[in-house]
């Protein structure tokens, strides 16, 4: 049991930092999320019905384009449309093609996506799969759905935290194409949390790390790049450090560089 003495010296010692991601307003409503941001709202409001047995109304539930992502649509099989949900609060609502105005029922969407979502779970973490899974979202996946459909993200935020962690695909050991092609995937996965509105999340700090040390790790072959990579790198070592700097997780370069950055704003 804690004497008063070490508990208020515990007390002083330790805070919690609560930080938003976006600028509130005065009066406006806080918003907080349940469930993973770069999940489709279909997938979204299952969970939190399951888990939190309600069901959300939040601007980006009740759009159906989820801030024009399509990140729950499908390709319509008639026209090549984008197919979104009617009402997207309710699972059993019809869908509908916005081209040429196909009708497709709850189920079958559901039916499909729950066929690629168990091809993605059956993929492993190794150099074997890696190709596998590149195919299969190149040559068959972005024929059925939207660059942006949760399925073609989480595949993509899959292969991010696979290349250049794995055994066999550390990042000296991943060859130069599949470098560059994670380097493309973290800037897809950032451009789409922007169009989300996520502001400066962890999932974003997180990603701008990654992004740095392709970008370092391209730069160290003697690659051709751009300036605006060079410059690139940079911002998002910055960016990333600014939004990690109170995560007790962050790995140490980001801690290094945000004292860095500190000494430099207070001097």
């Amino acid at each position: 049991m804690l004497s008063k003495c070490n508990a208020r010296f515990l007390m002083k010692k330790t805070r919690m930092v609560v930080r938003a991601s976006v600028f509130i307003k005065e009066g406006t409503e806080i918003f907080h999320s349940y469930s993973r941001i770069i999940w489709g709202t279909m997938t979204r409001i299952y969970h939190l019905l399951r888990t939190k047995h309600f069901i959300c109304k939040c601007e980006r539930c009740s759009d159906p384009t989820e801030f024009g992502t399509y990140m729950t649509a499908i390709y319509c099989k008639e026209c090549k449309g984008k197919v979104i949900p009617i009402n997207p609060l309710k699972s059993e609502s019809n869908w509908k093609c916005e081209e040429c105005k196909t009708i497709v029922t709850g189920t079958q969407v559901g039916e499909l996506m729950s066929v690629l979502g168990s091809i993605l779970n059956g993929c492993d973490r190794v150099v074997s799969d890696i190709q596998r899974i590149l195919n299969f979202l190149n040559s068959k996946l972005l024929n059925i759905v939207p660059e942006n459909n949760l399925v073609v993200v989480e595949i993509k935020y899959k292969m991010i935290w696979t290349l250049g962690h794995e055994k066999g695909l550390t990042w000296k050991e991943i060859p130069i194409d599949l470098l560059i092609t994670k380097k493309k995937f973290c800037e897809d996965i950032l451009r789409l949390l922007k169009q989300l509105r996520t502001g400066q999340c962890k999932m974003r700090g997180l990603l701008l790390f990654e992004l740095f040390e392709c970008l370092e790790e391209i730069k160290s072959r003697g690659h051709k790049q751009s300036d605006v990579d060079f410059e690139k790198s940079e911002k998002s070592l910055e960016e990333a450090a600014n939004i990690l700097k109170y995560d007790v997780s962050a790995p140490d370069l980001i801690k290094h560089k945000w004292q860095i950055l500190e000494s430099l704003w207070y001097k």
